[in-house]
């Protein structure tokens, strides 16, 4: 016994195999929606019939081939041309597994829905068996259309009588599990050919039942199956001599019908066995197919190992005599001692080698026979295949009808006769295109200006690339690009007024909308996807070879300018990926992020250059097949958009998909209440500077985050955790939030929660505080540097301004306008200070020289007004002295003349407030230029007018405590 050979059949997943009655042809069926029919194991050119998206299982009769996929819900015929012969019967859910006798005219079906249908082929009648409470996972049909069998995820196996339409016994021998694809076992059941026994898998052994009485008559076993290794899948050889079965980590046993072990055939790839079939008419061949998507041949299923050797011409005896070792010739000779002598020796398969490369492991791979014999097994890793280039919202291929794109602009689909329709979402964008497709274009990109259709190309016809500006009123509005001999195109994107183009040589082409070539960028890799959007063009590349269970993928992020020609370029930098996962879906969302989608669901944004997780498809679907197919991100409302599909991973073209959306969600472990809170408060406070792109926007933002951050602070306080409700208050952004969280602390009687708060205002305080002098400082070194010039004209309204001159004019507008941005600055400086309304200071306006504290006084009166620079710190006493020598005016004059103790912030700040304080007689009387008055100053109180002394000061700690306690 021995494997003829292992080929790649279908694309991951659980894989329906079953011979044709005249066993010359193998029928195959797998996720990829394709039945194959193959010839032999050698068979390069099998015949490929697409009969849905994913294909689940497959039965032959000797005239005609039933299939069930995904989505349809029925029971397909085809004859064995492959051209379809109707629909069988049909169930509420995918069908999962069928089988037929040999003339088709009865078939078996079972179905995710729990439920069993015996169909009559000629009179199209159904009989329904009802009883299981799981999905079905395998059904068996007796040739003498008695009895049928199935096996379901509910745990178990029971046989029915077709006519009665009854259960006449159920066995409990089945791992129960949840859905059919999270099943360990497909638990495959088969009658012999005259029906008498059946041969049934029972975890780590394998029994056979008799008919009527359905008793275990025979059970058989092996010790060299791993731990926790079963049998998934049985059958009968069709001399009934032999019974095979396959197990969850890929190995084989044989069995005689009297229970001796014949065969453990390790197929060294480790996978389970989902099906294995015996030839019909030869029984020395079997085929079998792992959940890899791959399938195999058997051979000498029945041979012996030593039969063998009796079909040579000469016996490994006779073969040993004629190199045997006899001394007792002087004149013989022995091969052995002359390879002993020389250093020589043979290796584990007979191979003559130098005794130094003894230890070496021979390049030539292992039958799996001799692995039988042999007690050193060395296992090979799985290579792991690049994932191949797809172009986003575009189904597969080999689709029949499928989609070239399907993003938030419109669709573009193949519809009969290979023709291309154009459908947009919105009818103001244009009205519906349609094209010829005589190039058998099978790639496209779509805007609300430019379609762009593209070939990917072959050594015959090169890479083609058509574009469409169809927003153009010239009747000739296209253009077209050939690629280079040799160069194919990969990927194709469009963004406002270019056109990427990736090709087979790693090359990025720009050009404008228009043809104008631009630029060709080198990628690090080759192009997995491309998208664009506005100016930013969103490009993965596989970065290395992937390690097993994990692909390595690259990207780029490219903002496109056409007018300059240079591009700049962010990247390649790692893009991460779900284990055992692929890509799925790129894109850009309405606020040009990029964003990714993999096959386990999970979408992913770029956030500050750090990916992040933010929502999971999966989790939102109920069956464990359903795929959310995603068209595009929505990030100002915060949802993910697309069709849900059934038992699939793409949707059919017709009828239109109805359109679905999932909220965004990020993977956090909290949920409930303060979870959701938590949800909000990140996609109000860490994705707002992307999802918000104007001030109404951000102001709803802030707001979205104050609300959370006080909901969070009132649960913490509800639930008695003070130290989170400070901590919450920390994240707080401004004192008025704070002082929010104080009065809501009082009110609940949380006194010593409330003095806390006072003091974490405080900090606040000052922190705001010390961020706005380092910002006065700057700004004031740029007052000194650049307004010294401007400043000097005190009086410039009584002179003559030539307004018609236009660079005058400039300069006196952008003297307005920087004083109202300091107006504005001024206005945020003591966070505690009582807002005035615009009428109550409307008293205090005056005109001519601005100062700096009269800035928030300021009134537009028509009147050009300007404004001296603010001092600057003192830097040393040298600078002092120069500033007491040199004449001043306005607050500098007031803060030389007078004293005002602690450091140069201190000293500022009580200058500033004591300025503030003065009444506006004494004020104008700093308007003159003087030099200061070093001896002799001035004293306030004397010159100040009985009344107008300055008010005390209350400190800001005394405030809060009365806020907080509700004092006045």
């Amino acid at each position: 016994m021995s494997i003829e050979g292992v080929r790649f059949a279908h694309t991951k997943g659980r894989v329906s195999l079953s011979y044709s009655r005249k066993g010359k042809q193998i029928f195959s069926l797998g996720l990829d929606g394709e039945l194959r029919i193959w010839s032999g194991i050698d068979d390069d050119d099998c015949k490929n019939i697409i009969v849905g998206e994913e294909g689940f299982a497959v039965a032959v009769a000797s005239e005609r081939v039933f299939v069930s996929t995904s989505e349809t819900n029925s029971v397909q015929a085809y004859d064995l041309d492959g051209e379809s012969d109707g629909v069988i019967t049909k169930f509420t859910s995918d069908v999962t597994c069928l089988d037929t006798v040999e003339s088709g005219t009865l078939v078996v079906s079972g179905s995710a829905d729990m439920n069993i249908k015996i169909s009559d082929t000629e009179n199209y009648k159904d009989k329904d068996l009802t009883g299981h409470k799981g999905p079905i996972l395998s059904v068996a049909l007796d040739p003498l259309k008695k009895f049928a069998v199935s096996s379901s995820c509910d745990g178990t196996l029971v046989i029915w009588d077709i006519a009665q339409k009854t259960k006449v016994k159920s066995f409990d021998w089945v791992p129960k599990s949840n859905d059919v694809s999270n099943s360990s076992t497909v638990c495959a059941m088969k009658f012999n050919r005259s029906g008498s026994h059946l041969v049934v898998p029972k975890g780590d052994s394998v029994v056979t039942l008799g008919r009527e009485s359905w008793n275990i008559d025979l059970t058989l076993t092996t010790d060299k199956l791993e731990k926790e290794e079963i049998f998934t899948c049985a059958d009968w050889t069709q001399n009934l001599e032999f019974v095979l079965a396959g197990t969850s980590k890929g190995n084989i046993c044989v069995w005689s019908k009297d229970g001796t072990m014949r065969h453990f055939l390790v197929t060294e790839r480790n996978y389970a066995i989902c099906a294995l079939v015996c030839n019909p008419v030869n029984p020395e061949e079997a085929s079998f197919a792992d959940s890899q998507g791959y399938w195999g041949m058997i051979g000498s299923v029945c041979t012996e190992s030593e039969a063998n050797s009796k079909q040579e011409l000469i016996s490994q005896e006779e073969l040993g005599e004629l190199f045997k070792d006899d001394d007792e010739d002087e004149l013989s000779f022995s091969i052995s001692k002359i390879q002993a002598e020389t250093g020589f020796a043979k290796d584990d398969e007979g191979h003559l080698i130098h005794g130094d490369r003894l230890e070496i492991p021979s390049s030539r791979p292992g039958s799996a026979a001799s692995s039988c014999v042999s007690s050193r097994v060395v296992r090979r890793e799985e290579q792991v295949k690049l994932q191949s280039p797809f172009q986003p919202g575009a189904s597969p291929e080999h689709f029949t009808f499928r989609f070239l794109v399907y993003n938030d602009v419109g669709i573009v689909k193949t519809i009969q006769e290979n023709n291309i329709d154009v459908d947009f979402h919105d009818s103001s964008t244009h009205y519906n295109l349609f094209y010829r497709n005589p190039e058998n274009f099978t790639m496209a990109a779509l805007t609300n200006k430019v379609l762009v259709l593209a070939r990917h190309g072959d050594d015959e016809a090169g890479g083609k690339v058509t574009i469409h500006n169809f927003k153009s009123s010239e009747s000739n509005n296209e253009w077209t690009l050939d690629l280079p001999s040799g160069e194919f195109v990969v990927g194709v994107a469009a963004g406002e007024g270019w056109v990427a183009v990736s090709t087979s040589l790693n090359y990025m082409r720009l050009f404008t909308s228009w043809g104008i070539q631009r630029e060709v960028l080198s990628l690090s890799g080759s192009p997995v996807s491309t998208v664009g959007s506005g100016r930013k063009l969103f490009v993965c590349v596989n970065s290395a070879s992937p390690i097993p269970k994990q692909q390595s993928f690259s990207y780029y992020v490219i903002d496109v300018d056409v007018k300059k020609g240079l591009s700049e370029v962010s990247g390649p930098l790692p893009l991460p990926i779900t284990p055992e996962s692929e890509l799925y879906w790129i894109g850009m969302s309405d606020t040009n992020s990029p964003v990714t989608t993999d096959t386990q669901g999970i979408v992913r944004m770029l956030v500050n250059n750090a990916w992040m997780p933010v929502c999971d498809t999966k989790a939102d679907l109920i069956g464990k097949m359903d795929t959310f197919y995603v068209t595009c991100v929505d990030q100002i409302d915060g949802q993910v958009r697309g069709v849900k599909c059934k038992g699939a991973r793409y949707p059919q073209t017709i009828p239109k998909p109805s359109p679905s959306r999932i909220t965004l969600e990020m993977p956090f472990t909290v949920t409930g209440e303060k979870g959701a809170l938590e949800q909000k408060l990140v996609f109000a406070s860490l994705l707002k500077h992307v999802r918000y792109t104007n001030e109404d926007m951000q102001s709803r933002a802030k707001e979205e985050e104050v609300e959370c951050l006080m909901k969070l602070f009132a649960l913490a306080c509800r639930s008695d955790q003070e130290d989170r409700a400070i901590e919450i208050c920390k994240l707080m952004a401004d004192v008025d939030s704070v002082q929010m969280a104080i009065k809501y602390a009082a009110k609940i009687r949380r006194v010593g929660l409330a003095s806390k708060l006072n003091d974490v205002a405080l900090s606040l305080t000052d922190s705001l505080n010390k961020h706005q002098a380092d910002e006065e400082e700057n700004d004031s070194s740029h007052g000194d540097t650049n307004g010294d010039d401007e400043s000097q004209d005190m009086f410039a309204d009584s002179q003559d301004l030539p307004l018609n001159n236009p660079l005058l004019a400039t300069k006196s507008v952008y003297g307005l306008a920087y004083a109202d941005s300091q107006t504005t600055k001024q206005k945020a400086r003591n966070p505690f200070a009582i807002k005035s309304s615009e009428n109550s200071n409307a008293s205090d306006r005056s005109d001519g020289i601005i100062f700096d504290s009269q800035a928030s006084k300021a009134e537009n009166t028509g009147k050009k007004t300007y404004r001296f620079p603010k001092p600057t710190a003192k830097k040393s006493s040298l600078h002092s002295t120069e500033k007491e020598n040199k004449e001043l005016k306005g607050f500098p004059l007031f803060r030389a003349e007078e004293s005002f103790p602690g450091s140069e912030e201190e000293s500022q700040e009580l200058a500033l407030a004591k300025w503030k304080s003065l009444d506006k007689s004494i004020r104008e009387s700093y308007r003159l230029p003087r030099i200061p008055k070093v001896n002799g100053k001035r004293k306030l109180s004397e010159e100040s007018p009985t009344g107008q002394e300055k008010k005390s000061k209350s400190s800001i700690s005394s405030k809060l405590s009365g806020f907080a306690f509700g004092s006045s």
